[in-house]
C-alpha cells in the first residue's frame, strides 16, 4: 500500500487516498468556519499556517524537488546507493539544525516574530499567542517532514505524504469537534502541531523500517556547483517569496475577516487541485525526472503535452461553472454555523476570481516540473526574477489602490504575465517541449466552455420558484455532458496513465 512500482499504480492509487484525504482536509475547513466564523482568532489562524508555509515550502523546502532529490536519485544511478544516502542525510541534519533555530526564535519571543510579517496589532497577537507558540512547532516538523517526504516519494512511497495529511486532518477535526468550547481556535492549531510531530516519527519509521536507513552516517557537501544552484534558486524565488510576504502583510491589515475569507476561499477554490490535480503533477514530477535522466526528450515531450491537456480537460469546465456561479457556491459551502452574512460576501467575491487562478496555477506546476527535471536553474533565472518583480509590483500597487478586489486582479495578472515568461523560455531554452500546443489547447477550450456556460447562465437568472442548488446541478450537468460529447475522444484516463513504448529516437536539449 505505501510503495508503487510503477508509474501508472503511482497515480491510481495516491490519487484515489488523495481525495480521502484533501477531502478530510477540506471537511476540516468546513468545521472551523462552522465552530469559529471569520473572525480574527481565524485570521490568526490561518495567518500563523501561511507563515509556516511561507518559510517552508516557500522558501526552505523549495530546493528539496528541484536541486536535492533529482541530485540524490542521479547518485544513486552513478555511485550506488550509500552515496546517495549519505548525501541526502546531510541536508536532514541540516534542516533539523535550521528547524531548531527558527523554532527557538518563534517560541522565545513569538510576538516579535510574527509581528514581523503582519500588520496585527502587538495587543491582538499577546491575545492569541497560543496560536503563536503551536505555530513555532508547525514550522519545525513541517520544514523536516517536507524533505522527509520528498525523500520517500523518490523511493515511489507516493502514499506516504497523503497518510500523513490524513493523519492531520483527523486530529484536528476532532480536536476541534470535541473540544472547541473549551480550547478555541489555538486547540485547532495545537492539534495540527502535534499531529504534524506524529508525521515526523512515522516517516522516519518508513525509512529505518521499510528502507533500512542508516541516519548515522552522512557526507558534507561541498560541491561548488550544487551549492550554486541551490543559491541561484533562491535567488529565482526571492522575488516570488517577497510577493507572497506583502501580500500577506497587506491582507491582515485590510480589516478583520479578510485574512480567514481569502483562505476559506482559496480551499474552496483549489478543491480540484488538491484532490486530484496535485497528486497527480507530483507523480509525473518524478517521471519527467527519470526521462530526463535518461535523455529521452521525445516521450518527456508526448508525457508533458498529454498529462496538460487531460488535466487541463478536467479544470476548465469546473472554473466556468463556479466563475459564474461564486455566490450560489459560497453559499451551499459556507452558509451555516457562525459565518456571517458580511464575510460571506467577501469569500464569495474571493472565490469568484480565484477560481480563474486555476488553470493558470496548473500550468505554472507543470512547467515547473519540466525545468526542474531539465535542471534548468541558471536558464530560467532572468526569466523569473523578471516575471515576478512585475508579479511584486502590481501586488503592492492594487492592493493599496483596491484593496482587496485589488489583490484579486494582482493574482490574475501576475500568473498571466508568469505564463507569458513561461512561454519565452520553451521556445528559446527547451524548444523541443511544446508548450504553445498546450496553451493553444487551453484557450481552446475555454473558449468553447464560455460558449455553452454563458447562454445557460442568462437563462437560469431568469428562471424563478426554483431551488439554487437544483440550479447549479442543471447548469453544471449541461456543462459538463456537453464538453464531454464535445471531447470524449480525449476523456480516457488511460491516455494519461498508459505511456507509449520507449523506442522513440532520443534528442538532447538546446
Amino acid at each position: 500500500m505505501l510503495k508503487t512500482e510503477s508509474y501508472k499504480k503511482g497515480i491510481i492509487f495516491s490519487t484515489g487516498l488523495n481525495i480521502i484525504a484533501k477531502g478530510l482536509y477540506f471537511l476540516n475547513t468546513l468545521i472551523i468556519a462552522f465552530y469559529f466564523g471569520a473572525g480574527i482568532g481565524t485570521d490568526i489562524y490561518f495567518f500563523v499556517i501561511s507563515i509556516a508555509l511561507l518559510i517552508t515550502s516557500g522558501m526552505l523546502n523549495s530546493i528539496d524537488a528541484i536541486i536535492l532529490i533529482p541530485r540524490a536519485m542521479k547518485l544513486r544511478e552513478s555511485d550506488g546507493e550509500t552515496a546517495s544516502r549519505n548525501f541526502i542525510n546531510f541536508f536532514i541534519y541540516l534542516y533539523l539544525f535550521i528547524g531548531v533555530i527558527i523554532f527557538l526564535a518563534a517560541a522565545v519571543a513569538p510576538v516579535l516574530f510574527y509581528n514581523v510579517f503582519s500588520k496585527f496589532k502587538p495587543d491582538v497577537l499577546v491575545q492569541h499567542k497560543y496560536l503563536l507558540y503551536a505555530g513555532a512547532a508547525l514550522i519545525f516538523f513541517q520544514l523536516i517532514n517536507n524533505f522527509l517526504g520528498a525523500i520517500l516519494s523518490s523511493y515511489k512511497y507516493f502514499t506516504v505524504t497523503i497518510l500523513t495529511s490524513l493523519i492531520t486532518s483527523l486530529c484536528s477535526i476532532i480536536v476541534t469537534v470535541f473540544f472547541h468550547r473549551q480550547l478555541g481556535i489555538a486547540g485547532t492549531l495545537a492539534a495540527v502541531a502535534a499531529s504534524y510531530g506524529i508525521n515526523f516519527l512515522f516517516l522516519l519509521a518508513i525509512m529505518k523500517l521499510r528502507l533500512q536507513w542508516q541516519f548515522g552516517k552522512f557526507t558534507v557537501v561541498k560541491t561548488k556547483e550544487l551549492w550554486s544552484n541551490i543559491g541561484l534558486l533562491q535567488l529565482n524565488i526571492l522575488p516570488v517569496w517577497l510577493r507572497n510576504y506583502i501580500t500577506l502583510f497587506l491582507l491582515s491589515g485590510l480589516g478583520v475577516g479578510i485574512v480567514s475569507s481569502v483562505n476559506l476561499a482559496q480551499q474552496a477554490a483549489g478543491i480540484i487541485d488538491t484532490l486530484v490535480i496535485a497528486q497527480v503533477l507530483a507523480v509525473a514530477g518524478i517521471k519527467f525526472n527519470e526521462l530526463y535522466a535518461k535523455q529521452n526528450i521525445a516521450l518527456l515531450n508526448e508525457l508533458f503535452i498529454k498529462v496538460a491537456n487531460f488535466l487541463l480537460l478536467v479544470l476548465l469546465p469546473a472554473v466556468v461553472i463556479i466563475f459564474f456561479y461564486a455566490g450560489d457556491f459560497a453559499v451551499l459551502i459556507f452558509k451555516r454555523g457562525n459565518m456571517a452574512g458580511s464575510s460571506l460576501d467577501m469569500v464569495s467575491l474571493c472565490l469568484k476570481y480565484l477560481i480563474l487562478l486555476s488553470p493558470l496555477m496548473l500550468l505554472n506546476s507543470i512547467c515547473t516540473r519540466i525545468f526542474s527535471a531539465a535542471q534548468m536553474v541558471r536558464q530560467g533565472l532572468l526569466y523569473s526574477i523578471s516575471a515576478h518583480i512585475i508579479f511584486l509590483l502590481l501586488t503592492i500597487i492594487l492592493i493599496n489602490w483596491l484593496q482587496l478586489k485589488g489583490y484579486l486582479y494582482a493574482m490574475l495578472a501576475g500568473y498571466s504575465i508568469i505564463i507569458f515568461f513561461f512561454y519565452h523560455l520553451f521556445k528559446t531554452k527547451l524548444s523541443q517541449i511544446d508548450f504553445a500546443s498546450v496553451l493553444k489547447f487551453g484557450i481552446k477550450q475555454l473558449l468553447i466552455n464560455l460558449i455553452i456556460a454563458i447562454p445557460v447562465f442568462f437563462a437560469c437568472q431568469k428562471i424563478t420558484g426554483i431551488n439554487y442548488i437544483v440550479l447549479l446541478l442543471i447548469a453544471a450537468f449541461i456543462q459538463v455532458a456537453v464538453m464531454g460529447i464535445i471531447n470524449r475522444r480525449h476523456l480516457h484516463f488511460s491516455a494519461l496513465i498508459n505511456l507509449p513504448g520507449q523506442s522513440r529516437n532520443k534528442k538532447n536539449v538546446q
